[in-house]
């Protein structure tokens, strides 16, 4: 699973670049940490944007 989430990640940079130069985006947010915030993580390493993982407990 790794080596595929990173593969996906490495897909976007450059859409969400993109998207950045149209409209300034300022932060990433993620609503759970598994798989969500993982992701955005390694997204947010290739694109220097601040993040924020919101941590819910799954049963309520």
């Amino acid at each position: 699973m790794g080596m595929k989430l990173r593969w996906s990640v490495s897909r976007i940079v450059g859409q969400l670049k993109e998207l950045n130069r149209d409209a300034r985006i300022d932060l990433l947010h993620a609503h759970l940490l598994l798989p969500c915030g993982h992701a955005l993580m390694l997204l947010a390493e290739r694109t220097e944007h601040l993040v924020v993982v919101q941590f819910e407990n799954p049963r309520g």
